[in-house]
């Protein structure tokens, strides 16, 4: 960790999205813009009561409206 935090950080951020959690892969989720069934499987079935989803796909909205994602190929 103390060579490269950034490096780490990444890969175990990369870890956590590729293991299923409660039963929902994070990935396709993200990738479908299901910011609900990501947002249960990365924080539980309560996530509801902290309105996780919607905070979510209000920071998605807000990262892309910066243009800080480069454009995606449609190929």
């Amino acid at each position: 960790f103390r060579e490269d935090p950034l490096a780490l950080s990444y890969e175990m951020l990369e870890a956590r999205l590729r293991t299923p959690n409660n039963g929902v892969n994070l990935i396709d989720a993200a990738n479908r813009g299901d910011w609900t069934a990501f947002a249960v499987g990365y924080n539980g079935t309560q996530q509801a009561k902290h309105s996780y989803d919607a905070k979510l796909q209000a920071t998605y909205y807000s990262i892309l409206d910066q243009g800080c994602f480069p454009a995606q190929s449609t190929v």
